[in-house]
Parts: structure tokens; sequence; C-alpha cells
């Protein structure tokens, strides 16, 4: 079976609030076999817990690299 891609882009992945719903469904998810990837403008707060979960991260560090 092929694994379903999931990309979830959030631009402030801070501490709590939708930052914390996201690492929570990411993690479910990749218990379901789901491939996740996550983009974040600035640092993103879980990215160590989530590469050692299997998540790709990308953090991209200025808003023009956005565009």
């Amino acid at each position: 079976m092929k694994k379903k891609r999931v990309i979830f882009f959030l631009p402030n992945f801070s501490n709590g609030g939708a930052g914390e719903s996201v690492f929570k469904l990411a993690k479910y998810l990749i218990e379901k076999k789901f491939s996740i990837l996550l983009v974040s403008v600035g640092n993103n707060f879980y990215k160590k817990e989530l590469l050692k979960f299997g998540c790709s991260v990308i953090e991209l560090k200025k808003k023009n690299e956005l565009f």
C-alpha cells in the first residue's frame, strides 16, 4: 500500500495553541502510516520531537522564502 503524504503549513509553530494541535495530529497520523511534512516560517518549537517520530520539517528563515 502506498503511503499518503500530508503537508502542514503553520507560519508560527510555537509552543501551545495550533502548534500543539498539529504536533498531536502528526504523531497520530504517523502511527497510521502517513508521511508527514511540516513547513513553518521561523523556528519550529517541536522540531526535535517531530524528527524523532519520522516527520520531515522545513523551517523557512524569512517570509520572502514563502513566495
